[in-house]
Order: structure tokens, then sequence, then C-alpha cells
């Protein structure tokens, strides 16, 4: 069972198909769409950001953390329509 900190965890390690895959899980547990979206996507970003910030990271680091992001947010989307 995966947890909004599984999502960030692979959000900032910039892991898109287990991002994605996590994102569908979490969402289908019933889990709110903006605690996914902030708790876990946005949150995955910031990590990449400080890693960025830090020099531990470089600018196509956080171009793939946006792609991974937009591959997960449609999901949160369809979520947040059906309420």
């Amino acid at each position: 069972m995966a947890q909004i900190s599984d999502l960030r965890k692979v959000v900032g390690e910039l892991k898109q198909k287990e991002a994605e895959e996590i994102t569908k899980e979490l969402l289908a547990q019933g889990l709110d769409p903006l605690m996914v979206l902030e708790d876990g996507i946005v949150q995955g970003l910031n990590d990449v950001g400080e890693r960025f910030q830090a020099k531990k990271a470089i600018i196509p680091d956080l171009v793939k953390g946006g792609i991974v992001a937009r591959t997960c947010i449609p999901y949160v989307e369809a979520a947040l329509s059906k309420e």
C-alpha cells in the first residue's frame, strides 16, 4: 500500500513510471487529490529544487521533474473533477 511519502520520494528521484503508478494507487485508495498533489508531487519537486540549489542536481533534472509531475497531474485533475 503506497503512501504519499512514497510519491514524494519517487518524484524527487525523477522516476516517472513509478510516480504515475503511485499517484493512481493513492487516488484509488481515496486520498484527497489536493493532498496527493501538494504533499506528494509538489514536495517531490521541491526536493529536486533543493538539490539543484545545493549543486547536487543539474538543469536537466529540473526539466525531468516537470515531466514527472506533468505525468501525474492529469490523474489528480480527474479525481478533483469527480468531487
